[in-house]
Order: structure tokens, then C-alpha cells, then sequence
């Protein structure tokens, strides 16, 4: 329905074009030179319409330009200089509709590849959360910062299974991740997983959370200010 409506808004355009042209020629002011006119109108429908929408657009300017550049009471009778004119308009407009169209195709083939790519990543994104949420521990992605501090920018739901804490928490503060670490192996872990960012070795979490949940941490970034994943 919507792809049939935008066929007709283009021609419709460019009959409403060369009626106002007609209609100020005759009764307000003589336009020199419409075929701008009704060219911008073919081109609205090709690029809005399509190229069949275009085409259609085209005939009907160039049926116009056909009785408009007559001589007066001849219709399809011409001078030299009119006729040179109107097979000029008779090979560009059509010409002009299909290059346009061309583009239109081009257009809305990128945006249904786009709307593909996000749907199939959209798609990608379900299933990988719903893997994570399938898994008996925790996946982060944590990040150390030039300073040292250290921060959260994902954390799995898991980390309500292993820390009792919602992931949300863990992200807006570390310190709840670390408060339910017991207090003699805090420092421990803090200084692993320091060691862990410089070394890309597996860090510690703590032997209270291991023998309580299992959990695991792999380590992905190196240095300050990189990212490093669980």
C-alpha cells in the first residue's frame, strides 16, 4: 500500500507542476523556460517513486513540452528551434527519470541491507545473553585506568549468582564487587587482578568465592586505560 502511494505522489507532483505553469502563463506571467519546472517534478518521482514512477513522470513532461513548444492552434507542428528543443527534452527526461531511479533502487537497498544487519545483530545479541545468562558463573569486562582505578563496563547477570549483587551495582561501583570478598583476601585480589592487566594471566578472585560459587576470569587486556575481559 505505502509503495503504491508513493508511485502516485511523484506524477501527481508533476501534473500539479504543469497545471500551475499552464495556469500562470495564462493568467498571471509568461514562464520562460518551465522545463526546469516540470524536470525538478520528474525527479521528485523518480527519486521518491522509483523509476517506473519516474518514467511515467517523464512522459507526462515531455507530452507537455510536446503541445507547449507548438506553434500556436498547430499542435505537434514546430519551428526548427522548438522541434530541436523538444527531441532534446524527449531523450534527456526519460534519461534523467532512469538515472534517478537507478539511485532510488541503490538507496533503499542500502537501508534494507542496514535494517538486515541490525536485526541479524539484534538477533546476535539475544543469544549471547541469553548464553551468558546460561552460564554458572559471571562474565565482566572491566577497565584500569591510567591512575589504577578500576571499573566495571559489563558485567553478566551471573554476578548475582556469585557476588549478590545485581549487575547494575557492579557496574556504578567495584566496591560492592570487592565488599563480598573476604576482608584477608581482598588486597590479595585487588593486587592479582592488577598483575593480571600487566601480565595477561588469569587473575585470583579469592578462595572464599571459588569454594562458595564456581566463577572464572580470563584476562583480554593488558595495560592502563584498556579493557580487560572475564
Amino acid at each position: 500500500m505505502i509503495a503504491r502511494i508513493r508511485f502516485l505522489v511523484g506524477p501527481s507532483v508533476t501534473v500539479l507542476a504543469i497545471v500551475c505553469i499552464a495556469v500562470a502563463n495564462e493568467y498571471l506571467f509568461s514562464i520562460p523556460n518551465p522545463a526546469v519546472i516540470y524536470l525538478l517534478a520528474v525527479v521528485f518521482a523518480a527519486f521518491y517513486g522509483g523509476m517506473t514512477a519516474g518514467l511515467v513522470s517523464a512522459a507526462i513532461a515531455v507530452g507537455y513540452a510536446a503541445l507547449f513548444f507548438s506553434k500556436p492552434g498547430m499542435p505537434f507542428h514546430y519551428t526548427p528551434d522548438n522541434l530541436a528543443r523538444v527531441l532534446i527534452l524527449l531523450v534527456t527526461t526519460p534519461a534523467m527519470a532512469l538515472l534517478v531511479g537507478v539511485l532510488h533502487w541503490r538507496v533503499v537497498a542500502s537501508v534494507r541491507q542496514m535494517r538486515s544487519l541490525a536485526s541479524h545483530g539484534t538477533a546476535g545479541e539475544r543469544r549471547l545473553r541469553a548464553i551468558l545468562r546460561s552460564l554458572p558463573g559471571m562474565v565482566y569486562e572491566r577497565r584500569l585506568s591510567p591512575q589504577g582505578e578500576m571499573s566495571f563496563t559489563f558485567v553478566s547477570e551471573g554476578v548475582e549468582q556469585v557476588f549478590g549483587i545485581s549487575a547494575a551495582e557492579a557496574i556504578a561501583g567495584p566496591n560492592g564487587f570487592y565488599e563480598k570478598t573476604a576482608p584477608e583476601e581482598r588486597d590479595a585480589v585487588i593486587e592479582s587482578i592488577r598483575q593480571s592487566a600487566a601480565t595477561m594471566q588469569q587473575s585470583w578472585l579469592g578462595e572464599s568465592v571459588h569454594l562458595a560459587k564456581w566463577s572464572f576470569c580470563l584476562t583480554a587486556a593488558k595495560m592502563a586505560g584498556e579493557q580487560e575481559r572475564a
